[in-house]
């Protein structure tokens, strides 16, 4: 089966980072011909072609919207393609546009998490691309794909996708996970966390509970994956907290497996979320998290078992969790343990291929899309 994917590759982060791995774990099945559309030079069109995934780059920052669509146009109508999966709004407007002039028999799209909410006022044009994205997914394509249990019944709720074939599919991560490392009692634990600096991942909270904990004992330090446009203020509240020394922003790192296996809790803190991966690749390295109940991650953690899960955002509850387990290391160790088994048992990214392998061949040939 010849498949296209389209998507931005503008950043490395949770989608990418799925789109990824989905792709290699398909390139080693070596059972369909894979081909992407990327919008933007960066890491994931490296990451592919260093696997050999056929990828080609239309710079959404020289061509329109038109523009990508006739050079994508030209570069498939004799490739035969008979399913075109894409990820995000304006790859889901170029994908349906595309089913229709090349006649694919299927399209689908996999829904990554809805708009971060906002308090500002949405202007004119975002709301005509949301109903756009929403027309083109209504009628256009045969499947969207929710990575989350959560994420679907939002998706439903929203009244827009009546009738519409909405699956689910987890993200999934590698299951080779590192042993769970020993540290003396005089080391300091690593409380981490992962992600772009943006208000939807409340890093505010971050430091606030890093405050909190630190009031406390003074052998745990914090660290901070990412970069984002939030970074320069985020930085100068720490180091108005007197923290710089123990609450560290480490920047983008390529190599985030390592981060993983540098630290011992995992601390999310997000307002919302899809099913987000940093949290599936703390567990994979056998790290307990603490994490607030939102979006899909309830759907991940089981409470007290392999995490904690937090009702409220008050800092002083995620830090409590923090705590017990920087106190109790027999209890982070053996949650650890349960966070591996749970990412082996459930999200692990061959379990995932298959799941996407199993949509493709069901709706390949299931809803033809016909030239109009």
């Amino acid at each position: 089966m010849m498949i296209v994917h389209i998507c931005s590759g503008d950043l490395w982060a949770g989608a990418e980072q799925m789109i990824y791995a989905l792709l290699a774990g398909l390139r080693q099945q070596r059972r369909h011909n894979l081909l992407v559309i990327l919008m933007t030079h960066g890491t994931l069109s490296r990451k592919l072609t260093e696997i050999g995934v056929e990828n080609y780059v239309i710079d959404e920052s020289i061509y329109s919207l038109p523009g990508i669509v006739g050079r994508a146009y030209q570069l498939l109508r004799k490739r035969n393609v008979e399913l075109i999966h894409a990820h995000r709004h304006k790859e889901n407007v170029v994908g349906g546009i595309l089913g229709k002039l090349l006649g694919v028999r299927a399209l689908m799209s996999t829904v990554h998490g809805l708009p971060e909410p906002t308090n500002e006022k949405v202007g004119c044009m975002p709301r005509l691309k949301e109903e756009l994205n929403h027309y083109v997914l209504r009628n256009w394509y045969s499947c969207m794909v929710a990575v989350s249990f959560e994420l679907e019944r939002q998706l439903r709720e929203i009244g827009k996708f009546d009738g519409c074939n909405i699956a689910v599919v987890h993200n999934g991560v590698s299951s080779t996970a590192s042993l769970i490392h020993e540290r003396s009692t005089e080391q300091k634990l690593q409380i981490g966390t992962a992600g772009r600096l943006v208000e939807v991942k409340d890093f505010n909270l971050f430091i606030d509970v890093a405050a909190g904990v630190l009031q406390e004992v003074s052998n745990v330090r914090f660290r901070i994956l990412g970069d984002g446009p939030l970074k320069q203020r985020l930085t100068e509240r720490v180091r108005e907290l007197g923290l710089l020394d123990t609450i560290v922003f480490e920047g983008y790192r390529e190599d985030a497996h390592a981060f993983y296996d540098e630290i011992d809790i995992y601390l999310n803190t997000s307002i919302h979320e899809g099913l987000p991966l940093s949290i599936l690749e703390a567990m994979a390295k056998g790290r307990p998290v603490v994490a607030p109940m939102v979006g899909g991650i309830p759907e991940i953690i089981i409470n007290g078992q392999d995490g904690f899960l937090i009702k409220s955002r008050d800092r002083k509850e995620f830090a409590a969790k923090c705590l017990l387990l920087v106190r109790n290391r027999q209890l982070m160790d053996a949650m650890g343990k349960n966070a591996q088994r749970t990412i082996q048992d459930k999200f692990s990214s061959a379990r995932m291929v298959q799941a996407y392998g199993e949509l493709y061949e069901i709706y390949r040939s299931r809803y033809p899309i016909k030239i109009v």
